[in-house]
């Protein structure tokens, strides 16, 4: 029998109904511990805020979860969540999964305690970087589920049950709006070209010098452009700057996914990377987005094609499934395959 387009849309609405109310049951019993040193907050919002977006996600689909989150400025802070973890040893106190995101001392805290299966989320420089990844590997045989966020992260681990799960974006937050009333808002002058530096320029690996050493070679072409450097600021903010600027630099040394270059694509703004994590492939396809060589010259003339262009990109359309809730779907079913493995060990 053929259905209506509106019998379908009530047909479809119905399914998914049914699909979240099954997934709302298989989850209300699931208890999980995040341990994090990494976690937006007032005072600190741009510390991983996917991190944050991703819990809030788990916890809207029924997850219970508890947050051990602590800060690293001072080498005694640490001692709160060891002390915590290890106390679960002897503890009634049970969760289902412990999830460590980074795959260094989040992680290796979370395998502190053995009474749980452990998940960890491995971020980027925690498997690409040379200290850092070989700190990240050696934890590998010690876990029970390993998440990352590129094919590229995932070849360099040797273990077939590895799952790639980018963070999800905000789309209702991170989404287009006019240039002229972005910088309205951020009282940005109408007549300027941005090239927007989403990061802090002061951590070594996001390579800041690139992008300021392509500026200088821009600034002998255009007399109006200008960088902006934003970090530490609320989504909603960020939001802004993506939509009054007139192109995203990225130029880090590693990467997994970054989430950035995701929130552009979803606001819309043109984007030009060095051939880094995933971001080939997301950018692949996608108009007024560029791969250039870690070369200040190379980046700078591609930056110089959307300048002259000034047009925006159609790279939201490319952002369908991947919002925050639905990397928290998949991320649940990771904690299940995990208790299940579990229980066929017994």
């Amino acid at each position: 029998m053929d259905l209506n387009p509106l019998a379908w849309l009530n047909v479809q609405h119905t399914f998914e109904q049914h699909l979240n109310n099954f997934i709302n049951t298989v989850t209300a019993q699931l208890k999980v511990l995040v341990v994090t040193h990494n976690y937006p907050t007032q005072q600190t919002p741009s510390h991983a805020p996917f991190i944050g977006d991703q819990v809030e996600a788990l916890r809207t689909l029924g997850v219970s979860i508890d947050l051990l989150h602590f800060s690293t400025d001072n080498k005694f802070n640490y001692l709160i969540p060891l002390k915590y973890i290890l106390s679960l040893n002897f503890s009634p106190k049970q969760y289902d999964i412990v999830h460590g995101y980074y795959g260094t001392i989040n992680g290796y805290l979370a395998r502190l305690q053995w009474k749980s299966p452990v998940v960890v989320t491995y971020l980027g420089s925690d498997i690409n970087h040379w200290r850092d990844g070989f700190i990240g590997r050696q934890l590998i045989p010690w876990i029970d589920g390993i998440i990352v966020m590129s094919p590229e992260m995932k070849a360099k681990i040797k273990r077939p049950d590895v799952f790639i799960i980018p963070f999800g974006i905000n789309l209702e937050i991170f989404k287009p709006i006019p240039k002229a009333e972005a910088r309205q808002k951020l009282n940005l002058p109408q007549d300027k070209k941005y090239i927007l530096f989403p990061w802090n320029p002061q951590r070594a690996l996001k390579r800041y010098d690139l992008c300021s050493a392509a500026y200088k070679i821009l600034a002998k072409r255009f007399s109006n452009v200008e960088i902006i450097t934003v970090h530490n600021v609320p989504h909603s903010e960020m939001s802004l700057y993506m939509n009054a600027s007139d192109v995203l630099v990225c130029t880090s040394d590693h990467e997994g996914s970054p989430s950035s270059v995701r929130e552009a694509m979803a606001c819309n703004l043109p984007i030009v990377s060095v051939d880094v994590g995933d971001v080939r492939t997301l950018i692949s396809g996608i108009k007024h987005c560029y791969i250039c060589q870690r070369d200040a010259e190379d980046i700078a003339e591609k930056i110089s094609w959307v300048l002259e262009k000034s047009e925006r990109s159609n790279g939201r359309i490319f952002m369908q499934g991947k919002d925050s809730l639905t990397a928290a779907k998949q991320v649940i079913e990771v904690y299940r395959y995990v208790l299940d493995k579990k229980s066929d060990k017994k």
